[in-house]
């Protein structure tokens, strides 16, 4: 789906489309966010269910609570909701992605080192890091 503001993202906005394009979901399907939309599901989630939802990927989570790794704009969308999401997901971050302070071990805001290790040795099947010829280091955490 097409977000219409990405130069000043609203979260009542981006959530009230999503929740359209969600409702009209009849089939199993997997959501696929990257960057602030990962927020936008977790949001999403925190008061709507859909079980035809059946997986996400979560790609490069934005940490919008830091004004240090996100613009003023993105603050909308803070705080990030943490909770198990109510599917099986994978969250996919690099180490030198801007947005996110990977060095803090954050896979989704708030969660500092000892939290994420807690909260991985809950909810996580497995991770693993992918090294790509010529790239960083790619984390994948699956999350059920």
């Amino acid at each position: 789906m097409v977000q219409k503001n990405w130069e000043e993202p609203k979260l009542d906005d981006w959530l009230r489309e999503l929740k359209k394009a969600i409702q009209k979901i009849d089939s199993p399907t997997i959501l696929v966010a990257h960057s602030l939309a990962v927020s936008l599901v977790m949001h999403w989630t925190s008061a709507n269910n859909n079980p035809h939802i059946i997986g996400a990927l979560l790609v490069a989570p934005a940490d919008v609570d830091s004004p240090e790794h996100t613009p003023d704009v993105t603050r909308n969308f803070s705080p990030m909701p943490i909770r198990k999401l109510p599917f099986p997901s994978i969250v996919v971050c690099s180490e030198n992605d801007p947005f996110i302070d990977i060095k803090k071990q954050i896979i989704l805001p708030k969660m500092g080192k000892r939290a994420y290790k807690y909260w991985t040795k809950r909810t996580c099947k497995f991770q693993f890091k992918l090294r790509i010829l010529g790239r960083r280091t790619i984390d994948f955490t699956a999350i059920n």
